[in-house]
């Protein structure tokens, strides 16, 4: 026999379903769709924080970068490059393998004996070389300077179709303008294919740290070139993490200058500096910003103190305020 329950309802009880559509989605999971909108808004911003800041890092562009063939060394010692065709990555990596297994590489072994043989490392001795009427000539030492460079580094990939070395006399209207606010040298770009690296005379009376600060400007140059002539130049790519504002001395520069002056002064014994210091300040001060766009753990990588990257700013940013163009 059954009991009936005095508080159970009589009418039965009966599921309806949503007439629409609206009512499916809206009405009923209103709350739930809410709070995805709201984890795909954070996760977005977060993800561009991490961007923006170099702690991630995504590549957007829109034609595939061609990849270079990781297996070193080659039997011919040398990597044959596809101009415009790679990631600032890449093209650090490239110079990463280089100088990995340099010593494996029969060619740059060669070229490094000469380099040492000629006493080029030594710049003490071919400090006379680097007078002024010696450097006007055609096959003066920066050439020689530039070639061994090109060989040890960039895999000959700067050849006289698309690279020409260019120097500017004191005399020169150009050189004063550039010299003043302390611009030694500049990469001037002819088109995606073709450069010339411009060297203007220095006013140095100690004949030795002339001879450093010309070989100093000369590669910290070839640099620039590298990078203008195998790197992508579609707007999408990231290039834009070697360029703090189009200038060329980000990450990816800092990162590879700072690789050239260790190998230099640990392999070749050649010291010189490639003024990495003042090349960032000049971004920072160009891109109107009191700050280094690099973060603390990159600028320790690199050996660099914030301070004085950002007090290099500071000092453009005076010359820019007096007119001055630093770029």
């Amino acid at each position: 026999m059954r009991v009936e329950d005095p508080h159970m309802p009589t009418t039965p009880i009966t599921t309806r379903f949503p007439e629409t559509i609206y009512e499916a989605f809206y009405e009923d999971s209103l709350p739930i769709f809410l709070l995805m909108f709201l984890i795909i808004v954070c996760i977005t911003l977060l993800t561009w924080t991490l961007h923006h800041q170099g702690i991630i890092r995504f590549s957007f562009c829109t034609r595939r970068h061609l990849p270079i063939d990781p297996t070193y060394p080659h039997p011919d010692g040398l990597l044959s490059l596809t101009p415009n065709c790679y990631s600032p990555s890449q093209a650090l990596h490239h110079l990463i393998s280089i100088l990995t297994y340099f010593h494996a590489c029969p060619d740059r072994q060669d070229c490094a004996s000469h380099y040492k043989a000629h006493e080029l490392w030594d710049l003490s001795v071919q400090k006379d070389l680097f007078e002024l009427e010696m450097l006007k000539q055609e096959r003066s030492i920066l050439t020689r300077y530039f070639n061994y460079f090109n060989r040890l580094f960039f895999s000959s990939g700067l050849q006289e179709q698309n690279c020409s070395l260019i120097f500017v006399p004191e005399s020169d209207k150009q050189h004063k303008e550039c010299v003043e606010v302390g611009l030694w040298g500049a990469t001037q770009i002819v088109n995606n294919k073709k450069c010339n690296i411009l060297i203007y005379e220095i006013a140095e009376e100690d004949p030795e740290k002339r001879a450093r600060e010309y070989v100093g400007v000369l590669l910290h140059e070839m640099l620039h070139v590298f990078f203008h002539l195998y790197t992508c130049h579609c707007q999408k790519c990231d290039r834009r993490t070697y360029e703090t504002n189009g200038y060329g001395h980000g990450k990816q520069w800092q990162r590879a200058a700072k690789l050239l002056e260790v190998f230099l002064a640990s392999e070749l014994n050649t010291n010189i500096n490639l003024m990495r210091y003042a090349s960032l300040g000049r971004e920072i001060a160009i891109s109107g910003k009191s700050w280094t766009p690099l973060s603390d753990a990159e600028l320790k990588l690199l050996g660099m103190k914030r301070g004085n990257v950002e007090n290099w700013g500071r000092h453009y940013t005076k010359q820019i305020e007096h007119g001055k163009t630093i770029y």
